[in-house]
């Protein structure tokens, strides 16, 4: 088992989008543990065989927080799965301001066990940033408010 010394994070180690870690800590994480995501997917793609690694979100993670995106991409393209918890790539399709291809990578990520409320979450708060909703939901909202005080309940 590695010790402290022997890896590149402390014991006090976050999430990589709240952290006060610098760059430098993420490109020593994303370093450490891109060989093994590499060769495993890598292994997998050629044998047909499933692997895992319990280290695949933090490399993942520390790839984005390192803004090193293009690797990012290149690691994802080799998994067989498109996973919505590895979001990491969609996080940096709009970092990097190509809005309209993150959501669509996460539209694309919807499967049969894909929390779809995630998704709609992301690509609303997506949406909302770059300004593109707030007019529409204003304006949905007063075609509604009518339509839902007249509703018939059914009680009289």
């Amino acid at each position: 088992m590695a010790t402290s010394k022997d890896t590149p994070w402390s014991t006090s180690s976050s999430v990589a989008g709240d952290t006060p870690c610098d760059e430098a800590a993420w490109t020593a994480w994303a370093d450490y543990l891109l060989p093994t995501l590499t060769t495993m997917w890598g292994h997998c793609a050629r044998s047909g065989e499933c692997g895992y690694f319990k280290e695949t979100t933090g490399c993942l993670s520390a790839l984005y927080a390192a803004d090193r995106h293009d690797e990012l991409f290149a690691l994802i393209a080799k998994s067989e799965y498109r996973y919505w918890h590895y979001r990491v790539e969609a996080q940096a399709l709009v970092k990097m301001g190509r809005r309209d291809e993150a959501v669509q990578y996460a539209q694309d990520s919807k499967g049969l066990n894909t929390p779809l409320v995630s998704i709609a979450a992301f690509c609303e708060s997506v949406l909302l940033d770059a300004g593109f909703l707030g007019q529409h939901f204003s304006s949905l909202r007063r075609l509604q408010q009518p339509r839902l005080r007249t509703a018939p309940t059914g009680l009289r």
